[in-house]
């Protein structure tokens, strides 16, 4: 499996984490258990900087490709621009 996939996979487990804390908070206060509403929270927290990281990754990872694509589309048009000299 590669990185990418491990990441996306990881990443996705941290939103059901979010919303997994989020409604164990709810239900957590509807039951007016202090316990399970802090539990909730933690764990929405939790999910919720899982997500922050990865997310940051995924940019990360974008921008580094961007940067590729434009070098690369830098050098094509100078071997245009040279060849058509050339002509």
């Amino acid at each position: 499996m590669s990185r990418e996939a491990i990441e996306a996979t990881v990443a996705a487990a941290g939103s059901k984490v979010t919303y997994t804390g989020a409604g164990a908070s709810v239900a957590s206060w509807l039951l007016s258990s202090e316990f399970g509403v802090a539990a909730g929270l933690l764990l929405g927290i939790a999910g919720l900087l899982v997500n922050i990281y990865f997310k940051r990754q995924e940019n990360l990872r974008q921008q580094a490709r961007d940067e590729r694509e434009k070098e690369e589309h830098q050098a094509r048009m100078r071997r245009l621009e040279r060849s058509e000299a050339d002509e």
